[in-house]
């Protein structure tokens, strides 16, 4: 993964997920292309809109496995799916389509427990429904996992199985000296597919944007910019 520095910033591949130059930033920089160089399952988290789902692909894009497929599949209140494909299916399970590959298994956190204790078995054998599978294991989730475990949500053991290795992408307002560089970033990627020809933000309105806490982060502020 070639990291660019730009304007006094940097970005992995033209993500926007991982420009800036704060520490705080530079540090997630720096653990994704660690995180990429193995195969180990890895929790991703991070408030809405922050990125998580850039960064896995970022992770795939990076691996030896980049020319395999990658697959999402997003937990919705206590099941998992990708299109029509149940995670644990028997017929088209997600694991058996990325063969080789990366699934970025969203929102872990919305899991049943019966659920929960499948994915267990499955990371822990290395197989689904007696067959192997050989693919890398990404997780995302935008709530405390270990408060949740905590709470008696999560299993504790399935906890440390999919976060032996982690990556927390901190909200806009805990890095908010990156917010001038991802502005320019924007208006220059808006100008380019809108064929428009807006120059800068004012010193008023930045200072604005600098005060405002971000609730939705990263896409909040691509879309105010692209309004």
């Amino acid at each position: 993964m070639e990291v660019k520095k730009n304007q006094g910033g940097f970005y992995v591949n033209g993500s926007y997920a991982l420009m800036g130059s704060s520490a705080i930033i530079r540090h997630v920089q720096h653990l994704v292309v660690k995180i990429a160089e193995n195969t180990s399952t890895t929790l991703i988290t991070g408030e809405s809109g922050t990125g998580k789902e850039l960064i896995a692909r970022i992770i795939h894009g990076r691996s030896s496995r980049k020319n395999e497929p990658f697959l999402m599949t997003k937990s919705r209140m206590g099941y998992a799916a990708q299109t029509d494909q149940d995670l644990f299916s028997e017929k088209d399970n997600v694991f058996k389509r990325a063969e080789n590959g990366t699934i970025l298994i969203e929102e872990i956190s919305n899991l049943k427990p019966e659920q929960q204790f499948e994915l267990l078995r499955v990371l822990s054998e290395g197989k689904i429904h007696n067959a192997e599978f050989h693919c890398r294991i990404l997780f995302s989730t935008s709530v405390d996992l270990e408060l949740n475990v905590r709470k008696g949500l999560f299993r504790e053991d399935l906890f440390y199985k999919v976060g032996s290795q982690s990556i927390y992408l901190p909200p806009l307002r805990e890095r908010k000296e990156d917010i001038v560089l991802l502005c320019d970033y924007f208006i220059s990627h808006f100008n380019h597919i809108k064929s428009k020809k807006i120059q800068g933000i004012t010193h008023d309105c930045m200072s604005a944007l600098l005060q405002y806490q971000w609730p939705n982060n990263l896409v909040e502020l691509e879309n105010l910019i692209e309004r």
